[in-house]
């Protein structure tokens, strides 16, 4: 676990992970000196990498925006089959069309992806209608996910619906 880096500290990590096969959890969460530039170039380092990752916690990070979620999405759908929670709860820069561009990919997590939480007030996550279809309509073509936490979203009842039947 890491916090208080910044976006070279990070870099190095993530330079270090990419050719690491014994490390399985990666705890980054509630670090806000990543950039969103910084996000971006650490899971580039990621692309083709040999990290066998478990478990990834970039929770309440902030920094993650749209371009970063995309190519987080992208590596565990081509990359990094190994990876049974994702945890990004509380990354506000990431935009509804961020989320809109990468439900399938994230759903490719194999067992807990947590996007939101119910217990925790003053982050807006940008999830609406159109974004919480895209996550049913993987769902319904996946897979063993076996938890997924969206709390603190504004979506309306028959979205809710359409996740709950899934």
């Amino acid at each position: 676990q890491c916090v208080h880096i910044d976006d070279a500290s990070a870099f190095k990590l993530f330079q270090a992970l990419a050719s690491n096969i014994i490390v399985n959890k990666l705890v980054l969460s509630f670090n806000r000196n990543i950039t969103p530039t910084g996000w971006v170039a650490c899971f580039r380092v990621l692309l083709g990498s040999q990290t066998a990752l478990e478990e990834i916690h970039f929770g309440s990070n902030g920094g993650i925006d749209d371009e970063g979620a995309y190519l987080l999405a992208n590596l565990l759908s081509t990359h990094m089959s190994t990876v049974r929670l994702l945890d990004v709860q509380f990354n506000s820069l990431i935009t509804t069309n961020g989320w809109r561009a990468c439900p399938t990919p994230l759903i490719e997590v194999k067992r807990v992806m947590e996007i939101g939480n119910e217990d925790y007030d003053g982050i807006d996550i940008q999830i609406n209608d159109d974004v919480i279809l895209g996550f049913v309509a993987a769902l319904a073509s996946n897979n063993p996910l076996t938890e997924f936490s969206i709390g603190h979203v504004d979506i309306s009842a028959s979205s809710l619906d359409a996740l709950v039947n899934v």
